[in-house]
């Protein structure tokens, strides 16, 4: 595999599991090492899904656009 650098959204979901866990590996319990130090097998994987959680987001906001502009939905005013 060529060497990656993985994609900007992979590093920010690998440090955002890093905040939640308290930088340990929830499957080792070992320190999680830094963004940098990954191989880059690892930074891709990171990477994909990252990528994928976006795309859903996305896509569910287009779709949700386009029920409201087809007056199926409501816009959501911000409270619960």
């Amino acid at each position: 595999m060529a060497k990656s650098k993985g994609h900007p959204w992979g590093a920010v979901a690998y440090r955002a599991y890093g905040v939640a866990t308290g930088k340990k590996s929830l499957v080792s319990g070992e320190a999680l090492p830094p963004w940098e130090a990954l191989p880059p097998e690892m930074k891709v994987a990171w990477s994909a899904s990252a990528v994928s959680v976006v795309e859903a987001y996305v896509a569910e906001d287009r779709a949700a656009r386009r029920r409201i502009m087809a007056g199926e939905q409501e816009v959501w005013n911000g409270e619960y």
